[in-house]
C-alpha cells in the first residue's frame, strides 16, 4: 500500500474504482465467490487504492498465505485479466507479486503505471524492472 506521504506530486487518493477493465475490479470484488475453488489458494486480506493524477487509476492488493499461492493467484489473474498471454491495449494491467501480495495495477496512463510499480517494488526492497 502506498502512503500519503510517498505518492508523487500532483497525485491524490480516490475513493471509487478506476479500473481500465472490468476483469480486474471483478477479480478483486469476486475473488472468494467466483475464484478461489478454481484457483486453490484463499485470500487472506485485500484492499484497494485509487488514484487521480495525470489519469485515475486504481491498484488492487490481495494478501495470500504463501509467495507459492500469490504467483498461482496471479497466473490466474493474467489469464482472466489480459484475456490473452500478455498486457495490451485493451488490458493494459499489471499484474505482480511481491512476497505473498498480488498486486493488479490498472491504469489507462502507462506513466502512472509505471511510477505506482516501481514505489510498490521500491517499499519491498525489489528492483525496478
Amino acid at each position: 500500500m502506498v502512503q500519503r506521504s510517498e505518492l508523487p506530486k500532483g497525485w491524490s487518493f480516490v475513493k471509487s474504482y478506476y479500473s481500465v477493465s472490468e476483469a480486474a475490479s471483478d477479480f478483486y470484488e469476486n475473488y472468494e465467490l467466483s475464484y478461489a475453488k478454481e484457483v486453490g489458494v484463499t485470500v487472506v486480506a485485500k484492499e484497494f487504492q485509487s488514484f487521480a493524477g495525470p489519469a485515475r487509476g486504481t491498484a488492487f492488493y490481495l494478501q495470500f498465505a504463501t509467495a507459492a499461492d500469490a504467483e498461482r493467484a496471479a497466473e490466474f489473474a493474467r489469464k482472466l485479466v489480459w484475456q490473452g498471454s500478455g498486457p495490451s491495449e485493451a488490458h493494459p494491467e499489471r499484474i505482480l507479486t511481491v512476497g505473498a501480495n498480488l498486486a493488479i495495477i490498472s491504469f489507462a496512463h502507462q506513466g502512472m503505471g509505471d511510477e505506482l510499480e516501481r514505489l510498490l517494488k521500491a517499499k519491498q526492497g525489489q528492483p525496478s524492472s
